[in-house]
């Protein structure tokens, strides 16, 4: 069973009715704790997350993924138990969309996929003048390096350079 957030425009889904009353909380309360990690300030709502993020500054990922060839490491012990379901197979998320059939291996994949049925579009650009939404935040932050003038992406037959990978697809196509 899933438990779907029922705030206005956040659709999160969680794996326990204990996850939500959790996060129901992020909604009205003030995050008051920041990482004093050089140049990162990030704030959190409670002390058990903050911590966590801690550990994302001193890459000590001491939980290995047994798996023969894989060799991936991690941060605690539930990203390593969610990682393996990629070997398994095991995918205990599943769409309840009508006539749809996926499922995913953690919750936020899915809740990332019910943004499709439903059209929700929650990751706006804040740049002046443009008016792109997207459902993902991965998908947000890859649209602004339009905005930004960077080019990552850069064509393995002449050497041009692209902001959206995409674009450089197409491209490529014209050699």
């Amino acid at each position: 069973k899933v438990y779907h957030c029922k705030a206005k425009g956040c659709g999160k889904v969680f794996s326990s009715s204990n996850y939500l009353n959790l996060h129901t909380a992020s909604h009205t309360a003030s995050k008051s704790l920041s990482c004093d990690f050089d140049g990162c300030g990030r704030k959190f709502l409670w002390p058990a997350h903050l911590s966590y993020h801690k550990l994302t500054h001193t890459n000590n990922r001491q939980h290995f993924c047994s798996f023969e060839g894989c060799g991936k490491k991690f941060l605690t012990s539930q990203r390593l138990r969610t990682h393996s379901l990629i070997h398994t197979g095991e995918r205990p998320y599943k769409c309840t969309e009508s006539g749809c059939n996926k499922s995913f291996t953690t919750a936020g994949n899915l809740r990332n996929h019910i943004r499709i049925h439903t059209g929700e579009r929650p990751f706006a650009c804040d740049f002046e003048g443009c008016t792109k939404r997207f459902t993902e935040c991965s998908s947000l932050k890859k649209h602004k390096l339009v905005h930004s003038g960077k080019k990552p992406y850069k064509c393995d037959v002449c050497g041009k350079s692209f902001s959206q990978t995409g674009t450089r697809t197409v491209h490529m196509k014209s050699h």
